[in-house]
């Protein structure tokens, strides 16, 4: 670790620890951790929000050490910044069922993966480079009371696509988007942290039904320059395709399957030749009252064409109300990605399997401000049977403008 990026981890420490202390202190002799409402900022946004106008800024910071195995023991810090704005076209304009949507990212610091050489990658906002761009900017139109709508513009795929809620608690890339699908395009699908052009159509024909359709530039981004905006609307390499049926059983449970596939071919590794690029998933959530949520996930792709065939992930969610914290949660989850046949004769020697163990707790200290312990072992990181078992330990601070 430089000099450099020392003293850089040090200042982030610091800060997360007196933010950790200064709401501790205020929660117990203060207002009882709600400072300033839902945001740091204030209340004064919700004026804004019956106007039609709703913005977010977050501030996450990550401080993460490899304490055992994987390629070396050591510290990196990283950070995000989300910005957005969300236009209620009908409350602004009187322009019925329509939306604007902003999203600007900038982001920074260090690689975990590099510490621990996994392929899922232990941390959902790691890039490995800086960068400020601009993440969507999509107009949404809908139409009969919401029944339907369609949006157009740069979209993140796994806003939507492929999510299970209560694994959003979590951590690890692949707690978010399958790592099946995730390796896929010509610089990764359209999720973070490069979007694509996009036409995404969205039916809810009852309450507890609904039917996705997307429709992507098969490049994200710019793979040149990964870290500029690029919005290409020629779609000369092709599209992304993908759709999702789901269905929710009494509020509380839901239960989803989905496709997707690629228009243009790539290379079949076994014979050379051309081969289509699909993939399918099945997902599935209970959420048990105020206690508890369940999940559980699975992902395949043409093994053929990629190294990561299926992907498999499941976990649980306690609510803190169980021990008189309601906005707490702790969290325990895993994901293993199994590399396909073709990939394990390309490379022999390689481990079948990488299987991530996550054990998670996020601490909401106010409204607007919350620290995350987070402890992930990492069973045969990056399928590499030089490298030991890691265990990466991690603290998250988020913050709420």
């Amino acid at each position: 670790m430089s000099i450099i990026t020392y003293f850089k981890f040090i200042i982030k420490a610091s800060l997360v620890i007196f933010m950790g202390l200064f709401l501790a202190v205020n929660t117990i002799y203060g207002q009882d951790g709600d400072i300033g409402g839902d945001y740091m900022s204030g209340d004064y946004r919700q004026k804004l929000a019956d106007k039609g106008v709703g913005f977010e800024f977050v501030y996450s910071t990550e401080l993460g050490y490899n304490a055992i195995g994987g390629v070396k023991q050591g510290g990196v810090s990283l950070s995000n910044f989300d910005m957005t704005l969300d236009l209620d076209m009908e409350k602004l304009v009187g322009w019925t069922g329509g939306e604007i949507f902003i999203y600007g990212l900038h982001g920074f610091g260090g690689s975990p993966t590099a510490l621990v050489g996994d392929w899922q990658g232990t941390s959902n906002i790691e890039t490995g480079m800086d960068y400020v761009k601009l993440y969507e900017a999509w107009v949404q139109q809908s139409f009969g009371d919401g029944i339907v709508s369609v949006l157009f513009g740069l979209h993140d795929l796994n806003s939507e696509f492929y999510g299970n809620d209560p694994a959003g608690l979590f951590l690890n890339s692949s707690m978010g988007v399958g790592a099946e699908i995730a390796q896929t395009g010509l610089n990764g699908p359209s999720i973070f942290p490069s979007t694509a052009p996009a036409l995404r159509v969205a039916v809810n024909p009852t309450e507890n039904l609904y039917i996705l359709a997307g429709l992507y530039n098969a490049r994200a981004g710019d793979p040149a320059d990964p870290s500029a905006t690029n919005a290409d609307f020629t779609f000369q390499d092709g599209f992304l395709y993908i759709g999702e049926l789901g269905y929710y059983v009494e509020g509380d449970i839901k239960v989803a399957a989905g496709g997707w596939g690629y228009t243009s071919p790539e290379l079949d590794m076994a014979t050379g030749k051309d081969a289509t690029p699909y993939g399918a998933y099945l997902l599935f959530d209970k959420t048990f009252g105020e206690v508890f949520s369940v999940f559980v996930r699975g992902g395949l792709t043409n093994q053929n064409i990629y190294a990561v065939a299926y992907n498999i992930m499941e976990g649980i969610v306690l609510s803190g109300s169980l021990w008189n914290r309601p906005d707490d949660q702790l969290g325990l989850g895993a994901s293993t990605i199994i590399a396909g046949t073709p990939y394990s004769d390309l490379v022999p020697l390689a481990d079948s399997a990488e299987t991530s163990i996550e054990l998670t707790y996020l601490l909401q200290l106010s409204p607007w401000f919350s620290l995350q312990p987070n402890f992930q072992y990492v069973l045969n990181p990056g399928l590499d049977p030089n490298l030991d078992d890691a265990l990466m330990i991690a603290l998250r601070a988020t913050i709420s403008f």
